[in-house]
């Protein structure tokens, strides 16, 4: 099946460096030593494509700041998918909770902005 079929969001690129200091697993908020660093590809009003160095637990609940445009906003996204590609790690995480005017903005980029590719498995 095409992957585009799959998404109810336009991914736009968007390259941006995350930090994670916190999430929820299956059980408890998880409060971390040392920060899951990541860098977003991609995000959609629905989720963000990311690339990390290790791979993330799919249906953790992922807490972290990201930028975008002038402004940093706190948001929840769960994983959805982990997939190895060479040295690196891909995955799909779906917001969960995000601020409503960031969601507007990404809104209004998919309207103007690059359709990013499809990841391929």
């Amino acid at each position: 099946m095409d992957p585009k079929l799959l998404r109810n969001h336009k991914r736009v690129k968007h390259e941006d460096k995350a930090v994670c200091w916190r999430y929820y697993n299956e059980k408890e908020l998880v409060e971390l030593d040392s920060p899951i660093d990541f860098y977003i590809l991609d995000i959609s009003a629905g989720g963000v494509g990311i690339k990390s160095d290790y791979p993330v637990k799919i249906g953790n609940i992922l807490i972290f700041e990201m930028s975008f445009g002038l402004s940093t906003y706190k948001v929840m996204a769960k994983v959805k998918w982990c997939s190895q590609k060479n040295e690196d790690y891909r995955s799909g995480l779906e917001f969960v909770s995000i601020p409503f005017n960031l969601r507007q903005a990404i809104v209004e980029l998919s309207k103007i902005g690059i359709e990013a590719p499809v990841f391929e498995f």
